[in-house]
């Protein structure tokens, strides 16, 4: 599985991006290199000849300590504003310590990629190759959240740059924003930290995070609990206040239940919130009420950042976010707003509608007086996507210029890998930039598609939406599967799901999908509630007390797949990471004879325990995803909802595998078998043990707590016997998000695929039956394939011996 990973592993490619300044940015992956190097260039210099280029950063040449960390961010700055050298600031997370936060380090990069010696409060590290930097002496530059440049001050020699920075609490919270002027005197740099914010005591569900605004004027500092937002502002990059004058400036205080997001360009801030006005021109009070619906755009004075405004266009008088997004709230018509790029010309709106991905372009008017409201739009238009994006994901470039008017945006899905695309938004044309060619396959795409990479005849795979209904409440859970075009059915199947925080199912191409689908195997993904496919109102539908619902979405996806004939059971994986793997997991638990087995990753099994216990990381930030905001230790009766989700708690809805189950020799004539089952019918099935199941930790895991996968494979062995397959996989120094090495991540997903295929059960012999059709699978009719606890079992057979997988 791994040689096929590697042979289909996209290369690594990242395009010029213009950085606003003169320069052009980007990034290369040398063969057999596991982490990219980062490049400038001076824009209009060949692009082939690398005597042009810079290196900012290559990972790969620092000694074997820093190629154990991840790096965090990485933001360049002109330290002059000539052009002639930058100041290139980077932090990196050791995988073992990320709830303390990363280191920051700086190295001065001029024109002939000289490095210089430092000053206090710095010390210099240099390493036999070429990369060197400085890191800070002490405390004062470890345990780093985040960081942006500010601005300027003076010019030539004396030229002073601000550095603003996050550091986070023993929890690995962001809690306290800092500023640091740094400043060249002769050969050396300085620079003294001072505290600008901090958070206070009772304020433990909130977080702080830095973001420079597109026109590079402010930077935002945002603090954000998981239903409300308070934004202050500081002088960005293009701003020219001293470090000394540095103050906070409030955009809106904390108000119950109301999130904005904030960006600014051309007088006039543009917020994305979910707050409805209650009446124009009326201070605090214009957002003094929740959208019941979506996020919507609005727009308020650089001066009077109290006087919000719905934003129009000229020839409509409805919100910007009704006419784009739809309203809210339905299921059929409701729509998101996800994200916004701002530029001087255009504002570009990310989104979903009826949970499809969506574009839309908005051409702003520069002839808006100062006085609100008018309407700061001319028109509006919805991008007309290449290919049917419905199974897809769409991702936005990195888009940093301004005053560009070329928008650059991602196209992908489970079969298709990325194609980029450039939009000129004055022209309204759309161009194919690059598109991501697998070295070991000619390229791909579905029907429909257009594209110079596309030939005619290499449609091997399709990929469909499916709206399966939940009996419960009559509710439509929107479910992609891919497949190989024109196999038929039952297929084994890989069932993924998420559905927490308001977060999409990722549905980007992956080579592990492909080696499924290449093997017979269909992929399913369940768009549970409690995620964000159908906008905020799907995330309300499936969070706090309503979060069963998203475990009974999943098994309505499981039960279809079977009713359909697309799959049978025994042939369903159950696939869950993170909060994932708490729907996964209590899905399984309920109807354990659907699955021949589960991955669950980095899995948060333990929820009850974990939500009564305020003094662990992220306890009480989240209270308003679990637990809607309540204290569970003073409500019993959500205790007892936690732990009916708990999966740890669930387990005691199994048993050990076989219990009931009698040898052939010991029946009477009264329990001779019977007339063949359907191998649909959910109720041939009885089996209520739990199916092998794969665990994946990590002790340095700042998320969630590795003991939460070892309690649970302790207990599943206990209550299903030590017979039941339950394996856990412990790694030391990982982070959440896993491996950083990418040649780890694909040994990982390898190790996955290799136990799904194994513990289904699916010889090679019985792969090719699926893959040729269905004439040969005739000869094992009569004959109902399982695997359960690692045992191999039929109708008309007892237990063998489980295979060895260590």
């Amino acid at each position: 599985m791994y040689t096929f990973f590697q042979s289909n592993r996209a290369k690594h490619v990242q395009f010029p991006e213009n950085g606003g300044d003169g320069y052009l940015y980007y990034s290369r992956r040398s063969q057999g290199h596991n982490f990219p190097v980062y490049y400038r260039r001076r824009h209009g210099a060949p692009d082939a000849d690398d005597r042009f280029e810079t290196v900012l950063l290559d990972q790969n040449i620092m000694p074997d300590f820093f190629q154990r960390q991840l790096l965090g961010d990485l933001k360049v700055v002109s330290l002059r504003g000539d052009g002639g050298s930058c100041l290139v600031a980077f932090t990196l997370l050791s995988p073992d310590a990320m709830n303390r936060g990363g280191n920051l380090y700086i190295r001065v990069v001029d024109t002939d990629t000289r490095v210089r010696p430092s000053g206090p409060p710095f010390s210099f590290y240099s390493s036999p190759s070429t990369s060197s930097w400085w890191t800070a002496n002490g405390e004062a530059w470890t345990g780093i959240g985040g960081f942006e440049w500010g601005p300027r001050e003076g010019g030539g020699d004396r030229a002073r740059r601000t550095l603003y920075y996050t550091k986070v609490d023993s929890y690995g919270r962001p809690h306290q924003v800092w500023a640091v002027q740094l400043t060249e005197e002769g050969d050396k740099l300085h620079g003294a930290p001072r505290l600008l914010y901090s958070l206070r005591r009772e304020q433990e569900a909130v977080f702080l995070s830095l973001a420079a605004t597109k026109d590079k004027m402010f930077v935002t500092v945002s603090a954000n609990s998981k239903s409300s937002s308070e934004v202050y502002l500081l002088p960005g990059p293009g701003g020219r206040e001293s470090c000394a004058l540095l103050e906070l400036r409030l955009f809106r205080k904390r108000q119950s239940g109301v999130q904005y997001f904030v960006d600014h360009g051309g007088g006039f801030f543009f917020v994305v919130t979910n707050a409805r006005v209650t009446g124009a021109g009326k201070g605090n009070d214009a957002a003094s009420r929740m959208e019941p619906g979506e996020y919507r755009l609005m727009l308020c004075p650089t001066a009077d950042t109290s006087q919000w405004t719905p934003c129009s266009f000229a020839e409509t008088t409805e919100a910007c976010g009704d006419v784009v997004m739809g309203r809210g709230g339905s299921q059929d018509k409701g729509g998101s707003i996800e994200d916004m790029d701002l530029f001087h010309d255009h504002c570009v709106l990310y989104g979903r509608v009826g949970g499809v991905p969506a574009l839309y372009a908005l051409d702003r008017l520069h002839t808006t007086p100062s006085s609100l409201p008018s309407p700061p739009f001319s028109a509006f238009h919805r991008l007309a996507l290449p290919y049917e994006v419905e199974t897809g994901r769409l991702e936005p470039g990195l888009n940093q210029d301004y005053r560009a008017h070329a928008l650059r945006f991602s196209l992908s899905s489970p079969i298709i890998p990325d194609v980029t695309y450039e939009y000129d938004l004055k022209t309204r044309y759309l161009r194919e930039y690059h598109r991501e060619i697998l070295p070991s396959r000619p390229p791909l795409r579905v029907q429909g598609s257009t594209g110079s990479g596309a030939q005619e005849g290499q449609e091997a795979y399709e990929c469909q939406r499916q709206w399966v209904k939940n009996d419960d409440d009559h509710m439509l859970i929107p479910l992609t599967v891919a497949k190989r075009r024109g196999l038929k059915g039952p297929l084994p199947t890989l069932l993924l799901a998420y559905g927490a925080y308001g977060v999409s199912l990722d549905l980007s191409f992956r080579p592990e999908v492909i080696a499924l689908l290449d093997r017979g195997w269909a992929v399913a993904y369940a768009h549970v509630r409690g995620g964000g496919e159908l906008g905020r109102w799907w995330h309300t539908q499936g969070k706090g007390r309503r979060k069963m619902n998203s475990v009974t979405d999943y098994l309505w996806c499981a039960e279809w797949l079977v009713r359909s004939e697309r799959s049978r059971p025994g042939w369903l994986v159950g696939h869950g990471s993170s909060a994932g793997a708490l729907v996964v997991a209590g899905a399984v638990h309920r109807q354990p004879s659907l699955f021949g087995a589960m991955v669950l990753k980095v899995p948060f099994l333990d929820l009850a325990r974990t939500m009564m216990d305020p003094a662990l990381p992220l306890t009480v930030h989240e209270y308003e995803e679990w637990t809607d905001g309540t204290d569970p230790r003073r409500e019993p009766a959500l205790q007892a909802m936690l732990q009916a989700l708990s999966p740890y708690d669930s387990l005691g809805l199994l048993s050990p595998p076989y219990a009931n189950w009698r040898p052939e020799s010991s029946r009477g004539v009264a329990d001779s078998p019977g007339p063949e089952k359907d191998p649909c019918d959910l109720r041939s099935f009885e089996c209520n043990s739990l199916p092998p199941t794969l665990l994946l930790a990590s002790l340095a895991d700042a998320r969630v707590n590795y003991w939460e996968a070892a309690k649970y494979a302790a207990k599943a062995r206990h209550v299903c016997g030590m017979e039941t397959e339950v394996l856990l996989r412990m790694e030391g120094d990982r982070a959440h998000e896993g491996p950083i090495a990418q040649t780890e991540m694909l040994q990982e997903a390898a190790f996955e695929a290799a136990f799904m295929i194994t513990r289904v059960g699916l010889t090679d012999e019985r792969e090719d039956v699926i893959q040729r059709g269905t004439a040969r699978s005739e000869r094992r009719k009569g004959t109902v394939w399982r695997r359960r606890a690692g045992y191999e079992v039929s109708r008309h057979m007892g237990p063998v011996p489980p295979l060895v997988f260590w």
